[in-house]
Order: structure tokens, then sequence, then C-alpha cells
């Protein structure tokens, strides 16, 4: 932790939380080390896995699934989202962000939709891309996992979770997948243990009250691309949060942060300065 920027990288297995305060406002890159202002948004390759968070003014925590591109050891805690979402409001809390704005992407949004219902009033606001919240539409799991479970086992059984790795993006995640280079893949590679336990990760059930509770505004982010099955998710998690709203990014997939950059970036910073403006 770097307290006069506040820069912090916390890991807890498969959650990895990027904070930045008041002016100092930066993205990380997944796929590679490089830390690019906010106001810099690039579609290039090597930093399209970046997340833009906030609007210059504001306070924001991004949250990640970590898999991808770990900085610590697996360790030996549960992998549930629960988990996480409370790892996530500690740090909130203890760095005094309590008001901020939360990004989340695929299951780091899953970690930022559990922080919203287990800890309200602990953000203002949230963006959530994707999250996998089989839950709120059980038939949508059992459709992904009919669909991808025998091609991840096959390509597990004949080149191992390396091989697993690659079937799953594939399948799940082809723009981005097919857009990146063979070093930032083997982040993903290299990183498979992370992967196949947050998949399995405890869930718990989401009943409509859980959701009519939060109440804070809440932007839902979806591609047009992305499989059916979690972009149905999104219409029915934005249809029933009380300030839900839906967006849909044109021409992409899943990883819409990575593979609409500026269009996402523009979505964040215009929903988090209409936050700003309402609640000053």
């Amino acid at each position: 932790l770097q307290h006069k920027r506040i820069r912090l990288y916390l890991s807890s297995r498969s959650t990895l939380i990027r904070v930045r305060k008041r002016h100092s406002c930066h993205y990380a890159c997944p796929q590679s080390s490089r830390r690019v202002p906010l106001e810099t948004v690039s579609s290039q390759a090597d930093s399209a896995g970046s997340i833009p968070v906030t609007h210059p003014n504001a306070k924001s925590v991004a949250i990640h699934t970590n898999w991808a591109h770990s900085h610590s050891p697996a360790g030996t805690r549960d992998q549930s989202y629960a988990t996480h979402a409370d790892d996530s409001a500690a740090l909130i809390e203890t760095l005094a962000l309590g008001g901020c704005t939360l990004v989340g992407s695929s299951g780091g949004s899953y970690v930022g939709f559990e922080l919203l219902r287990r800890h309200p009033g602990l953000v203002r606001a949230a963006v959530l891309s994707e999250p996998p919240l089989f839950q709120i539409a059980p038939s949508t799991g059992a459709t992904i996992r009919e669909q991808i479970a025998p091609a991840v086992q096959a390509a597990a059984e004949e080149g191992g979770a390396r091989s697993a790795v690659d079937a799953f993006l594939q399948l799940m995640c082809p723009g981005l997948w097919n857009s990146i280079d063979e070093q930032h893949k083997d982040r993903y590679r290299d990183n498979a243990e992370m992967l196949f336990p947050a998949l399995t990760a405890p869930a718990d059930p989401v009943p409509d009250a859980d959701l009519a509770a939060i109440e804070v505004p809440v932007l839902v982010i979806t591609g047009s691309d992305s499989h059916p099955a979690l972009r149905t998710i999104a219409v029915r998690l934005a249809s029933g949060l009380p300030q839900g709203e839906l967006l849909e990014l044109a021409h992409s997939g899943h990883v819409t942060y990575a593979e609409q950059p500026a269009a996402f970036a523009t979505a964040v910073r215009a929903f988090t300065a209409r936050g700003s403006s309402v609640m000053r």
C-alpha cells in the first residue's frame, strides 16, 4: 500500500481489488504491468484488459477476478463470493472509501453484487458487467454447463488444465481470446488453478427480496455478442433492482471492458458523473 496515492493491490484468492482515490485516477491492465491514466483509454490489445474506474473527481473501487493475473498464493480460505465480498468491504472500510462507486466485471461483478447485498450503504453506486448470477435465471446455468462442460473436460483430458483454459475461454470469451497474443494467454493458462475453483465457488440463493433491497443506482452492462445466458442474467438483474439500469455495448462479447474499452469507459464516466452531481 502506497499511502500517499492510495494504491492498493489486494488479492483474495479469486479477487483482485484496485483502489484509486481523489485525483490519482489510473486503471491497471491485467494483461500487462502498465498503469495508464484514466483519460487515456486505449483499444490496443495489450491494454484492452483494463477497467477505467471513475470520474476524475470521484472515489472508486474496481473488483476483478484474480485467476487471470494472480499476485499472491491461492491460500487456504474458501472460494465463496461472499468471502470475497466481505474482504472487499473490509478494504473499503479500512481505507475510509465509504461512498465510493464500485466497478466489477464477470466474477468481479458477482463479488460486487454480494457486497451490495451483504453491506448495504457502503457504496453509493455500482457498475456490474455481466455477473454470472445463474441463481436469478437457473435454466441459464444448466444451458452453459451442457454446452461447455464436455468441451472443457475433453480438453483437460487431452492437454491438461492449460488446454482446458483455452477451451473455456474460446467458448465463453471468444472476443477477448481471439484478440490477445500467446504471451497474454499464458497469463490465464498459468493460473488455471484459480479459474476452475472460481467457477465452482459456492453460490447463495438470490431471492427477489434481496434484489429489491439494493437501493443504490446500479448500471448493469452486457455485450451484444455475449452468450445468451449471460445476457439474460443481465436483463433480469437490471429489471429486478429498484435503481437498475441496463446498457448493451454493441459488438462486444462477455469481457466488455476489454472488447469495447472506449465505450465501456464512456459509460462508466457518464454513470459516475451523473451520480456525483445527484449526490453532492
